[in-house]
């Protein structure tokens, strides 16, 4: 497997070298490192941490040199210096990658703050605006507050380097899958805007490598549902009348993990329906919902831009993503029951139900498949979806609530009770042309998905 990029943060703290008290200024950096140390202590990035207040041009220049050997994907700059100061300049000049411009008033002298110069800071964000470079910005800290911008600037840019590298599998012909009509879009702005590179695959791979893989007995202890913590024996203890349809589906669930380890994956569309039935292969929901689990994004009915997007999501709500389709809405509740048939990742179930598996499509003529169903977890919820719309790209967000009792539906399902009235939702999403699948995860993740428009320079459309 090709080796996943590691996200590197840089904290540059710096501060125009005439500034008084120094050593004071420098103790305040050197807290200000640890405190963002340990805060994203769990982010599983790589922290280099640059001490920089400079007493000459000299040692700013060795500064940017030191930050240069880091080869950050982030930058955090905590700024402080004077409009003459040219560390801003030298730094934006040396870096492509997003920078998060934070400024402090710990420090005080004889009762003024020392450590921000409010003209530098603004000559900072204008500069960092018109020469078109990704940044953020923020005042105050460090506090609940900041930790949370903080927390939130490196997600989000960790998303949009992570969907830089990303190979991105899309299997089968054409758009979507057939009778599909929304799932249309416009291959070379995505590549543009957004730099998925994607690896087209034709169905026929993964049917001959079925066909070839019904000659091979499956195990009973299957190694391939490590990610849904049940093997191949549990399956036929719980569908002990469809054992056919249980080793069949996990066949289909190895020729996917084959091929995307073999194409260099990190996520993956899949045109299924009525592709796989008029194929003869049972349905692969067992197989998206185990890749889903084990943190490779896939979506299917050949929506590819709802497994990209399912992609950026998970990677900014740190849960598993899943698409569903709206199937009805009560107004005078102001919810709507969403489901789909049965691929989400057993993690965003409600740990008080029981995970159930079930077999679809099964028929005499046909080989079923198995389904992976469970109501979603009560609580916060937020959806987003890339959409393309003519030459452009928009980015679409809104949030709400999982609540019980969830709809008494098959497959995937919930009670969701958005935070904009239900039909002024229905009409907006309506009105703005968004393809019908719903991506959705776990949590409020307003900020994060705020942070990675900006810093990719989309436009971000909130409903």
């Amino acid at each position: 497997m090709k080796r996943k990029h590691t996200f590197r943060i840089a904290f540059l703290a710096c501060a125009n070298y005439r500034v008084d008290r120094r050593e004071a200024v420098l103790d305040v950096h050197r807290k200000a490192a640890s405190h963002i140390s340990r805060l994203i202590s769990d982010l599983q990035v790589d922290l280099s941490t640059v001490s920089n207040v400079p007493a000459s041009d000299d040692e700013l220049a060795a500064g940017v040199k030191e930050l240069a050997r880091a080869s950050p994907d982030a930058l955090i700059l905590q700024y402080a210096g004077w409009t003459q100061d040219q560390t801003v300049l030298k730094i934006v000049q040396s870096f492509e990658c997003p920078v998060m411009l934070w400024a402090t008033s710990d420090l005080l002298v004889d009762g003024i703050s020392k450590l921000v110069s409010h003209v530098g800071y603004m000559e900072a964000s204008s500069f960092l605006k018109k020469m078109h470079k990704p940044f953020l910005r923020f005042y105050g800290g460090p506090d609940a507050v900041s930790d949370a911008e903080l927390r939130a600037f490196i997600v989000a840019a960790k998303a949009l380097a992570q969907i830089r590298h990303l190979r991105f599998g899309w299997i089968g012909q054409g758009y979507g899958s057939e009778g599909i009509l929304d799932t249309q879009f416009c291959e070379d702005v995505v590549e543009k805007k957004v730099g998925v590179r994607f690896v087209k695959i034709d169905l026929e791979e993964v049917f001959k490598r079925y066909q070839s893989a019904l000659a091979v007995p499956v195990p009973a202890a299957c190694q391939t549902f490590r990610s849904l913590r049940v093997e191949t024996q549990d399956l036929r203890q719980w569908l002990p009348g469809d054992i056919r349809a249980v080793d069949d589906s996990v066949r289909i669930v190895q020729v996917l993990e084959d091929i995307a380890a073999e194409h260099e994956l990190a996520g993956l569309s899949l045109s299924c329906f009525p592709e796989f039935k008029k194929n003869d292969v049972p349905c692969p929901c067992l197989a998206i919902s185990a890749m889903n689990q084990s943190d490779l994004p896939a979506s299917c009915e050949g929506d590819v831009l709802s497994g990209i997007s399912m992609y950026i999501l998970s990677r900014l709500s740190g849960y598993p993503a899943t698409m569903m389709d709206v199937f009805a809405y009560d107004e005078d509740h102001s919810t709507m029951e969403l489901c789909h048939c049965g691929s989400a990742a057993p993690m965003l179930a409600d740990p008080h139900t029981v995970v159930e598996y079930k077999t679809r499509c099964k028929s005499p003529n046909h080989r079923a498949g198995v389904t992976v169903e469970f109501p979603l977890w009560p609580g916060h919820v937020s959806f987003f979806k890339m959409d393309t719309l003519g030459e452009g790209c928009k980015l679409f967000y809104y949030k709400g609530e999982v609540i019980t009792p969830a709809c008494e539906l098959r497959g995937s399902r919930a009670t969701i009770r958005p935070d904009t009235p239900v039909k002024a939702l229905i009409e907006k999403l309506l009105d703005h042309g968004v393809s019908h699948h719903q991506v959705l995860s776990l949590g409020d993740v307003t900020r994060e998905v705020k942070y990675f428009a900006e810093l990719a320079g989309l436009e971000l459309v909130c409903l």
